[in-house]
């Protein structure tokens, strides 16, 4: 046996580890080694009392293939925990206190079994047998087993000390992670009104976090109930979303807006909607659909794809849950922040409009007066001077139809017709009459009957600005338009033969009227284009996605329409 400076710094050397395993490993190991044992096993109860678990050491390689094997030690461990004092044997097979037991009971003849305590309670034992070159287990030897089973006792108690304390280390660093996204998320719903920022930061924020690969929010349309998405990050190899829509209750996507909760799917290139070899060309395992909850109604779902699979507790669901509800009332408040926007702009047209009307005109309608007394003062004696006042009082004239002419712009017609169709066929007819342009129209009843009200109301608009910058830019003769249904969505087009423009001066200041024009179209999940050669004219097309329509059943009827040919 090993002298006891040896046993202390061998003990002490043990309760350095932290790991469970490698004390159990080195008590049996040095067990052994401390009183020439061919095999010993160290065994671990767990904080009920149950056996944990256990690690063996031979000396002979060839016993350890025939002994270690775990039901050979099973009810010989449980017996030995069980006694809770140390036991010593010479000869297991004529021991009454080891009578029915199976395994290596029957095979071994002496046995030194001493209990790991811990404040007076068992946590483990350990077990030598067969000493090498035979004979029974000294006193002295023991002894010293005894001593080392304290220490172990102690490391076992340092270890799971240290293993809570990791846990509770790892746990609060978590939280501390879910509490900065949840922070990050709040201040950006609070500084901010702008929809896309908001969504923005969220989005990038909770990818960061839990390492997904991509991620995508969806929004609900208001008119329609779909859920269209508004925003995309991720490196993908291939963009592996078939369609950018879906219904309630349809897909991961639909499903997590119809029901209000947390959403997870497991090998989601299963799911509708997905293109599948796309999908696990990246490797994702799993999908999160976090809906994005305000007063109790869903306004878009949040979607995250991992790589890896994960277990979520229920306090990383409320973690979630409450992202969800915090970026959903960020959501309600950018929209209604877009809707004032457009009021106050509507608001401030109107009272430019007003100015104008009340104050502008009114003036130089007062300096015409006067040009015009001075006029009939002068038109007898002075024929050079009279000329030069009519001219001036024509330009005058000129510029008060001019102004009234932006007033009827800053005051945009509403559109308060059953069919889009009818309104644009008014909308050419009076074109036609203030200008001296001749206009030939298309225009489908029955693709208007597809349109959603906020789309009719959009395409009119957007038709009023087209034929607005076709009278006071285009020096055109000749204009036409047209309203169809082409596929799954309602084209306008408007065309003219004028000037042209050059692409890069689109958004200038005399043609800015066109980004308001694509700002109506996608605000109905429309898009436009614009073609223009200089010299050749100008076209302009929208479309936007059709739904039912709203009147009638469309199945095998001929199309409808108004035509319009006029020449001024």
């Amino acid at each position: 046996m090993a002298d006891l400076e040896s046993l202390h710094r061998i003990s002490l050397e043990l309760v350095r580890e932290t790991s469970l395993e490698a004390v159990l490993e080195r008590t049996a190991s040095v067990a052994r080694r401390l009183t020439g044992a061919r095999h010993s096993v160290a065994a671990l109860l767990d904080e009920k009392g149950d056996l944990d678990r256990f690690v063996y050491s031979f000396s002979d390689p060839d016993d350890a293939e025939k002994y270690s094997i775990p039901g050979l030690w099973w009810n010989l461990i449980e017996r030995l925990c069980a006694e809770n004092v140390p036991i010593v044997t010479a000869d297991m097979k004529q021991d009454p206190r080891f009578a029915g037991l199976r395994g290596v009971s029957t095979q071994l003849d002496c046995v030194l079994g001493v209990p790991l305590l811990a404040e007076g309670k068992p946590v483990g034992t350990v077990i030598l047998a067969e000493k090498t070159g035979g004979g029974e287990f000294l006193r002295e030897e023991r002894r010293g087993i005894e001593i080392l089973a304290s220490f172990a006792s102690v490391a076992i108690t340092n270890s799971r000390a240290w293993s809570r304390i990791t846990e509770n280390e790892r746990e609060l660093s978590q939280r501390n992670q879910e509490l900065a996204i949840f922070n990050d998320v709040a201040i950006a719903a609070n500084t901010t009104l702008e929809l896309e920022g908001i969504l923005a930061t969220t989005l990038d924020r909770m990818m960061l976090h839990y390492q997904a690969l991509s991620g995508q929010i969806f929004l609900v349309e208001e008119e329609t109930g779909d859920v269209r998405m508004a925003m995309q990050r991720g490196d993908l190899k291939a963009f592996y979303w078939e369609k950018d829509a879906f219904t309630l209750g349809v897909g991961l996507v639909g499903r997590a807006s119809a029901s209000k909760n947390l959403t997870v799917v497991i090998d989601p290139a299963a799911e509708p909607g997905f293109a599948d070899e796309a999908f696990r060309a990246d490797g994702l395992r799993m999908m999160i659909g976090i809906p994005l909850n305000s007063k109790g109604r869903v306004l878009g779902v949040m979607i995250l794809s991992l790589q890896e699979l994960m277990d979520f507790t229920e306090r990383q669901k409320a973690l979630l849950e409450a992202v969800g509800l915090s970026v959903g009332t960020a959501v309600e408040n950018g929209l209604l922040h877009r809707k004032s926007q457009r009021l106050a702009v509507m608001e401030e047209r109107e009272r430019i409009g007003m100015d104008l009307h009340d104050g502008i005109i009114q003036s130089i309608y007062a300096v015409g007066l006067s040009l015009e007394e001075g006029l009939m003062e002068t038109a007898a004696t002075n024929p050079e001077a009279r000329s030069k006042l009519e001219r001036a009082i024509a330009g005058l004239n000129a510029v008060i139809r001019d102004i009234r002419e932006y007033i009827t712009d800053l005051r945009p017609k509403r559109f308060i017709f059953d069919n889009l169709a009818v309104g644009l066929d008014m909308l050419i007819r009076e074109f036609c009459v203030n200008t001296p342009i001749s206009a030939e129209a298309e225009l489908s009843e029955e693709a208007g009957r597809w349109l959603a009200p906020s789309a009719a109301d959009a395409l009119f608009h957007i038709a009023q600005e087209a034929l607005a910058n076709v009278a006071r830019h285009a020096h055109a003769t000749r204009l036409r338009v047209s309203l169809a249904q082409v596929g799954d969505r309602v084209v306008l087009e408007v065309a003219d033969n004028g000037h042209g423009f050059e692409p890069s001066q689109k958004l200038t200041v005399e043609t800015h009227g066109l980004a308001n024009m694509e700002e109506r179209a996608r605000a109905v999940n429309g898009t436009m284009n614009i073609a223009s050669v200089l010299g050749k004219g100008t076209t302009v097309q929208v479309a936007i996605p059709r739904i039912r329509p709203q009147t009638g059943n469309l199945a095998g009827r001929e199309p409808r329409g108004l035509r319009l040919d006029r020449k001024m």
